[in-house]
């Protein structure tokens, strides 16, 4: 009996098929990276013969089985053969998806450091003027101790106790400066923006909270507080929130940059598809315009073609009447001056109107 161990190396299809008639095919495909539906496919395709449903039955309780021998290949294909013996002896690699292939490229970028440092070195700007304003916070004569200390509107946007704002800046400032090392912006308006490819994507930086009791001047009410775990929140039509848990929420910063460009990369497609669109809309808009306004004018110009018709049947009717009533006047010699002035006034009418000749009025 031949043994998986034995072949594991390097598989022949000899080897294939003492393998199939010596060992389940479901049993194989937990030893082998193929699922059993593959191997019995790969068996097809190599020409191998698969034992019946009843062949292990049989052997099992002494009877008599026929086992083929192995047939030759028709029109054999040595590498199409190798491919196929290669998958089943070699695991595939997972493929990584896009949010994986770009977490790991993000972790692997020298430029950017996704360290956070114990203590905050050359902070940024924003970083700095967010600093300053918890501090003022806290030193707000209103500020209660159970409640998060949240920068104001035109700030980085974090919302924690002081026990974790140095964490909370620290953590900012680091992922500032990564954004930054990677050609992004962050943006400080009425909330925060992370700036990818000129899409703005809204992030908080926050200390959960839990409902719970608070004593306060003898009273007692129910009020969110804070836990002292922190989480860093997208604020976006695709919402995602990381938190301290078994792995610090420090750990996440390559995936949350991944996940900030990618919802970036999104957006920014859609918007340049809308865009072309928007073209694609106007243009066939255009051109539906063009042609209707073609169309009106061969209306109009064919309608003017009709008209000048008419007017010139009408002028040459009109001449036909003037040149009789000459002709009548003339065979009774009865054709005074005022005759000869009003027929020659009578022409001229008839050469204004006549579209072919088109003559000026007098």
């Amino acid at each position: 009996m031949t043994d998986v161990k034995d072949i594991k190396e390097i598989l022949t299809r000899e080897n294939l098929y003492d393998l199939v008639w010596s060992t389940p095919i479901s049993k194989l495909s937990k030893e082998y990276p193929v699922a059993d539906s593959r191997l019995r496919t790969i068996c097809k395709d190599l020409n191998i013969p698969l034992p019946d449903i009843g062949y292990r039955q049989k052997i099992l309780h002494g009877k008599e089985v026929f086992k083929p021998p192995l047939p030759k290949l028709i029109s054999s294909d040595p590498k199409k053969e190798l491919l196929l013996l290669r998958e089943i002896t070699e695991p595939k690699a997972p493929e990584l998806s896009a949010l994986g292939a770009l977490n790991k490229e993000i972790a692997e970028d020298s430029a950017v450091s996704l360290v956070v440092p114990d203590k905050l070195a050359r902070p940024d700007k924003l970083i700095l003027a967010a600093k300053e304003a918890l501090e003022q916070r806290r030193r707000n004569e209103y500020y209660r101790p159970h409640e998060l200390l949240r920068s104001p509107a035109g700030y980085v946007d974090i919302r924690v106790t002081p026990a974790n704002a140095a964490r909370a800046l620290r953590f900012m400032d680091t992922l500032i400066k990564a954004l930054r090392a990677r050609g992004h912006d962050i943006r400080v308006e009425e909330g925060t923006y992370a700036v990818i490819l000129e899409q703005k994507i809204k992030i908080i930086f926050r200390e959960k909270t839990k409902r719970g009791t608070v004593t306060d001047g003898g009273w007692t009410r129910t009020d969110f507080l804070p836990t002292g775990v922190l989480a860093f929140q997208i604020d976006h039509y695709d919402k995602r929130e990381w938190a301290d848990g078994t792995i610090p929420l420090e750990s996440y910063l390559a995936g949350i940059i991944a996940k900030l460009e990618l919802i970036g990369k999104y957006w920014y497609d859609v918007r340049l598809q809308n865009e072309k669109d928007e073209l694609l809309r106007k243009e066939r808009e255009n051109a539906a315009l063009k042609i209707r306004q073609r169309k009106e004018k061969e209306e109009s110009d064919f309608k003017k073609v009709l008209q000048e018709s008419a007017r010139w049947h009408e002028v040459n009717q009109l001449r036909a009447y003037i040149n009789h009533m000459e002709k009548q006047l003339m065979a009774n010699n009865f054709v005074s001056e005022q005759d000869a002035a009003y027929f020659s006034w009578a022409r001229e009418k008839a050469d204004h109107h006549d579209p072919s000749i088109a003559r000026k009025d007098t």
